[in-house]
């Protein structure tokens, strides 16, 4: 199997997708907090913690907040846009890898087998499709 010769783009891909989720999950938070907190008073408080009640409630009304909202369908936008764009980037990835590997299978069998001329027509016939996948 052929190793990927493509490489990340920038050293941006490393934090920003983490970045994204991390927030996208803190504005998850107020959505599952009703549920969980009536999940937890009925498994393991049968006494209802007032602290524990006031917070929940506090975070289940910024979750009931106009621009929260907003904010939370804008980055599931986000966080969908930039999911998207990693597959379809590690999609292009094993393409371009497939791609050369079946390159360097036929014109090195040729090789391999001595058939040097034939090997290099091989390889100047694939010349096209090869500088088509050269990176910007």
């Amino acid at each position: 199997m052929c190793a990927s010769v493509l490489t990340n783009s920038g050293s941006m891909s490393k934090w920003l997708k983490p970045f994204l989720f991390g927030i996208w999950g803190l504005l998850l938070i107020p959505l599952i907090a009703a549920i969980l907190e009536k999940w937890l008073q009925e498994k393991f408080f049968s006494d209802p913690n007032a602290v524990a009640t006031t917070v929940s409630h506090n975070i289940v009304a910024v979750g009931q907040l106009r621009w929260f909202k907003f904010a939370l369908v804008f980055w599931t936008g986000i966080v969908i846009g930039v999911s998207l764009e990693w597959l379809t980037r590690k999609s292009d990835e094993k393409k371009a890898s497939a791609f050369l590997c079946e390159y360097f299978r036929c014109v090195g069998k040729l090789l391999e087998d001595g058939h040097f001329d034939e090997a290099n027509r091989e390889a100047l016939s694939w010349k096209p499709f090869l500088d088509k996948a050269k990176p910007p």
